[in-house]
């Protein structure tokens, strides 16, 4: 059996007979499964992958059709499709599967071209293009095949670029040139493919279209993005101009520099400026995604004459060599035994953002060149998130201080700092959103750009671009630590380490290991040892709001049973039903009927609030009604002021129909004490 993803979605046995897939829901079932073939996949997860926001009430049951269709219509491959692991799973070979053999022969690609094979190298690039039909999941519906088609369509751009850059290697860069032409017309600002087809307009002998190309893109990019060329392109012009190193470092920083970080961008500029008295040197610069390591070092490199800036691939498996070469081509270095030569010709700065993602031969390049760093004017740049193999990164990180590298930690971006920010990003703002957007991002420049927009355009919240940049943020981790996250998300501040042990049914060292993780990551407070906290506030709600509707309610209805058959606090377990709102159903009856006294002692508000629910329907016992009805009452009397929450109106209706002459008592004396509104109406009799 054969999965064709890249085009419209389809199956075909191994007879080459096509199997006939039906609705376009049950489509989306099987794209999902592909793309996780041989892992388990949960009925929540499909849900929210095909139906997203607000699923319909029978999405489940569609499921559960959906699957058994596939079942039957994929045979005779028996087993095919099976249940493993609370889930589902689609057991095919990798190779199989389109979109897997186009990455491997990807991979496969950039490994020939590390060893010298370019004709070896072209030829798979050649047959992994030629797996695309058209775009990828071709009308397929749901949140999940949208996002594979942006990952997958980005994914695409880099392998013909790839194939551009080789074309050019292997001395074809005439046949480069209409395929670069085709993405920067359909991408406009896309400044890889800019300037990849200047080089190959160079390399073609045809310099003055190459020169006419990057005053085009610079128009372009100051009419729609207010901004100019990058520094690795600006490099590229002015190597064709035959100009380098003429363009200074400016003295201030340019118009509507970066906010804060000052000490850090000295630092840099210090170790750039050292470079013109021949030292060189290194720098390690760690942060979260989304802290501002990029512009930090964009800040800093303006004006450097000979820079080579990669970053490193996180899209399918990492060749060896391949971010380096990219970063050496960038600075006009043909390769690493060129690189001596080079520096003394110009002090050279080399880049690798990203540097988590480099592959193994990269980073053990990269630890040689900081031998050389201390014989020729060159600086060496690593910049780091925590995510990826984070003890190959750790050894890295080691072998690289004790060379002498200098470590610069973004830390949270400084309150008055952020706030700034925001009045550059929307001075209209008033100051009120301001400090609400600043506490929300936590310090996270990407995440309070994302809250600034939402407000400056009055669109919900979280919007697209602020889910994206916390999904970033959390794609790298494990599965078990990103739903850790959304427990702590959805359990609210407050919850222990208990509780998540309830929710999650993880034991105590598994829960720890996968807290330290997500500290590691930047998305909990380091001073959160039993209470875990979200560093940026928005984390939090990105991943409550941004479940499926359905999804919310199911999850806080099992929180509650799950945290009642604990024993927590009756307030905690309230706090689920108040959340979803989550219907008052049997087991939440029963469950309060038990626990309104302490409920009520406790948390008097929290009680009546869930009270008001609870006695807003029907019961199948008036016995119990009666009993809940009191005990909202005497929530309402016991929270504040009981003449503005109207609690003698349930008080009335309890005394009115009680045969306890205790219980009529006690509520006459809460009625008289609450001096109803007569307008309220009475709650009916059941």
């Amino acid at each position: 059996m054969r999965v064709r993803l890249l085009g419209p979605v389809s199956v075909q046995r191994d007879d080459g007979s096509e199997v006939v897939l039906g609705s376009a829901h049950r489509v989306a079932v099987l794209s999902l499964l592909a793309l996780n073939a041989g892992r388990p996949v949960t009925p929540p997860e499909m849900i929210a992958a095909v139906w997203g926001e607000d699923p319909p009430a029978s999405a489940l049951g569609s499921l559960y059709t959906y699957v058994s269709g596939l079942r039957r219509i994929l045979r005779p491959a028996r087993g095919t499709l099976a249940s493993a692991g609370g889930g589902y799973s689609l057991r095919a070979e990798r190779a199989d599967i389109d979109v897997f053999a186009f990455e491997a022969l990807r991979d496969a690609a950039r490994e020939k071209r590390v060893a010298g094979d370019l004709v070896g190298a072209l030829h798979d690039l050649e047959s992994a293009l030629a797996l695309w039909r058209a775009e990828a999941l071709a009308g397929v519906p749901g949140p999940f095949a949208a996002a594979q088609r942006v990952r997958l369509t980005e994914l695409l751009l880099a392998t013909r670029e790839l194939h551009a850059e080789l074309l050019v290697e292997a001395g074809r860069a005439g046949e480069a040139i209409a395929g670069l032409r085709e993405i920067v017309g359909t991408h406009r600002l896309r400044e890889n493919s800019y300037g990849l087809l200047m080089t190959a307009l160079d390399r073609d002998g045809r310099r003055d279209e190459a020169l006419d190309l990057y005053a085009r893109l610079c128009r372009l990019l100051v009419e729609e993005a207010g901004t100019e060329p990058g520094a690795a392109l600006r490099s590229l012009h002015r190597h064709m101009l035959g100009e380098p190193g003429d363009e200074p470092t400016p003295e201030t920083e340019p118009p509507g520099g970066l906010i804060g970080r000052h000490d850090l961008l000295e630092r840099l500029r210090a170790a750039v400026g050292a470079l013109a008295d021949g030292t060189g040197g290194a720098i390690w610069i760690e942060g979260e995604p989304g802290a501002g390591k990029s512009a930090l070092l964009a800040a800093a490199l303006v004006g450097v004459a000979r820079l080579g800036w990669a970053t490193a691939d996180e899209l399918g498996d990492r060749a060896p060599m391949g971010v380096l070469r990219d970063g050496l081509r960038r600075a006009g270095v043909d390769d690493l035994s060129a690189v001596h030569a080079a520096c003394e010709r110009t002090p050279t700065v080399l880049v690798i953002d990203d540097l988590q993602w480099a592959d193994d031969a990269s980073r053990t390049a990269w630890r040689e060149l900081h031998r050389l760093a201390g014989q020729v004017p060159l600086l060496l740049i690593s910049a780091v998130r925590p995510t990826g193999d984070r003890a190959a990164l750790d050894r890295l990180r080691r072998s690289l201080t004790t060379r002498g590298a200098a470590v610069l930690t973004l830390p949270p971006l400084a309150a008055a700092d952020a706030a700034e920010l925001a009045r550059r990003l929307c001075p209209e703002l008033a100051a009120d959103a301001v400090t609400t957007v600043v506490a929300e991002a936590g310090g996270n420049p990407q995440y309070l750009q994302c809250l600034v927009a939402e407000r400056r355009d009055g669109s919900a919240s979280p919007g697209p671009a602020l889910s994206a940049a916390v999904g970033a943020h959390l794609s790298p981790l494990p599965e078990e630590t990103r739903n850790l996250l959304r427990a702590i998300a959805f359990l609210g501040s407050g919850c222990t380490l208990d509780e998540l042990a309830a929710v999650t049914e993880r034991p105590g060292a598994r829960l720890r290991h996968a807290l330290d993780d997500a500290r590691d990551a930047g998305l909990l407070a380091d001073r959160a040892a039993e209470r875990p906290v979200f560093r940026h506030p928005v984390v939090g709600r990105v991943l409550h709001d941004g479940t499926p509707t359905a999804l919310r309610v199911m999850l806080h209805r099992a929180f509650a049973e799950q945290l009642a058959r604990r024993g927590a606090a009756p307030q905690r377990v309230a706090g689920q039903l108040l959340a979803g709102p989550v219907p008052i159903d049997a087991w939440a009856t029963g469950w309060l009927a038990g626990h309104a006294e302490e409920l009520v002692t406790r948390a008097p508000a929290v009680g009546a609030a869930v009270l008001r629910a609870a006695t807003a329907h029907p019961s199948a016992d008036p016995t119990v009604h009666l009993d809940l009805t009191a005990w909202l009452a005497r929530a309402l009397s016991r929270a504040g002021d009981p003449r503005s929450e109207g609690a003698g109106v349930p008080a009335d209706w309890v005394a009115s129909h009680t045969s306890d002459p205790d219980l009529a008592a006690e509520m006459r004396r809460i009625v008289a004490a609450s001096r109803p509104d007569p307008e309220i109406s009475v709650i009916p009799a059941r």
